[in-house]
């Protein structure tokens, strides 16, 4: 199951996200949304501008980012939905 948390910049000490890249951290939160149906999704985009693009133009620009692409670099396929199972959950608290 893959969880969601929408994260905001101004609840970061000194507005720096950067503690979060990478590690196990324990969330308290509130359970939003829940994604079991097969139409369903959570869009990662939702509170963006992107929102109001449609799935194929979408699509189109993140494959055209693969095209001619150096085989050095290791870039991962981008999604901007995430299917089910999975959560979006509003963090309360999240710490080590």
């Amino acid at each position: 199951m893959k969880a969601v948390l929408p994260v905001y910049l101004d609840y970061f000490f000194y507005n720096n996200m950067n503690e979060l890249i990478d590690g196990n951290f324990t969330v308290v939160g509130k359970v939003i949304k829940v994604v079991n149906d097969e139409e369903d999704n959570i869009n990662l985009f939702r509170n963006t501008g992107f929102k109001l693009f449609r799935q194929e133009a979408l699509d189109k620009m993140f494959n055209s980012f693969e095209i001619n692409m150096d085989n050095e670099i290791e870039i991962p396929k981008i999604s901007s939905k995430i299917n089910k199972p999975s959560l979006l959950v509003l963090p309360i608290a999240i710490y080590t």
